[in-house]
C-alpha cells in the first residue's frame, strides 16, 4: 500500500553492483529499510543527491507490516539546505549528528515527537550562527530526553554529583567511574539548566569539549552497543577553531 511521509536521511548501504540498503527515519513508520535498485548506476545521479546524510525529503512509499525490506517510488526534497554543503563546520556537525542518531534511533515505529524534533533541529543547523559546540550539547540533552534517558537536573546542596549509570544528581558516598566529580557535576548542572531554558552556555571551550565527552559517555551507558563514533575527533578539531 502506497503512504505519503516525510523522511530523514540515515544510512547508505552500498548492495550488490548497483543498488542500494537504505536506512531513513520517517514520520509515519520510524527507521524504515528500503532496497533502490541502480542507485549506484551512472543515469541515477540525481537520485544519490537526495540520499546524503540527514536530508529531508518527502517520500511517497511502500508499506506492509513485517516486510523487512521496503521499496520507495517517489522522493523529492522537503527541506533543501542552502549552507551546510559549503560552511566546512556545519558539514562536521551534521556528520557528527548523523552518527549518533544511526546509533541511537532504530525503532520501526512513528515517533511523532523525536521526528519533528530532529527535523527543526536539521533545519536550524543550516541557517544557524551562534556557537555550533552549544547547539550540540543542547541536542544531546534533548535528544536523550525523548529517547527516554533524559539527564535530571536535580542537584541540591546534598545530591551534589552526578551518576552517569542513574541519570540523575546523587550523594557523594564513594567516587566511581559511574559518578562525575564535584566540579565536572557544578558544570554539567549548568549545561542542564541552561538547555531546559534555552539561554547561552557560559562556558570555556575546554569545558564545553569536557560536557561533549561526558555526554556521549552518558549515551554509551544508557544505549546498548553505542560505542566509539568516528566523526568525533574531526568534530573536536573544528569545535577549537570556533
Amino acid at each position: 500500500m502506497l503512504h505519503h511521509t516525510k523522511g530523514i536521511v540515515f544510512k547508505v548501504t552500498r548492495f550488490k553492483e548497483s543498488s542500494a540498503i537504505v536506512n531513513i527515519f520517517t514520520e509515519k513508520f520510524g527507521v524504515q529499510t528500503y532496497i533502490i535498485n541502480g542507485l549506484f548506476a551512472k543515469r541515477a545521479k540525481n537520485k544519490m543527491a537526495y540520499l546524503q546524510p540527514l536530508n529531508l525529503l518527502n517520500l511517497e512509499v511502500y508499506f506492509k507490516e513485517n516486510q523487512n525490506i521496503k521499496r520507495i517510488k517517489e522522493m523529492q526534497w522537503a527541506y533543501m539546505f542552502s549552507n551546510t554543503p559549503f560552511n566546512n563546520t556545519k558539514r562536521c556537525v551534521l556528520l557528527f549528528l548523523n552518527e549518533i542518531l544511526v546509533k541511537s534511533v532504530k525503532e520501526e515505529i512513528a515517533n511523532e515527537k523525536l521526528f519533528n524534533y530532529l527535523y527543526k533541529q536539521i533545519e536550524l543547523l543550516d541557517n544557524f550562527k551562534g556557537k555550533h559546540a552549544d547547539y550540540i550539547i543542547f541536542f544531546l540533552i534533548e535528544v536523550a530526553g525523548l529517547l527516554g534517558f533524559k539527564p535530571l537536573p536535580n542537584k541540591t546542596e546534598k545530591l551534589n554529583h552526578f551518576s552517569l549509570s542513574q541519570g540523575q544528581f546523587v550523594e557523594n558516598h564513594i567516587l566511581n567511574q559511574h559518578q562525575l566529580t564535584a566540579i565536572q557535576s557544578f558544570i554539567f548542572y549548568n549545561c542542564l539548566v541552561a538547555a531546559n531554558s534555552k539561554t547561552k552556555l557560559k562556558l570555556t571551550k575546554a569545558e564545553k569539549a569536557e560536557m561533549l565527552n561526558l555526554l556521549l559517555k552518558y549515551y554509551q551507558y544508557h544505549l546498548e552497543g553505542f560505542g566509539q563514533l568516528r566523526s568525533k575527533n574531526i568534530l573536536n578539531s573544528v569545535l577549537n577553531k570556533q
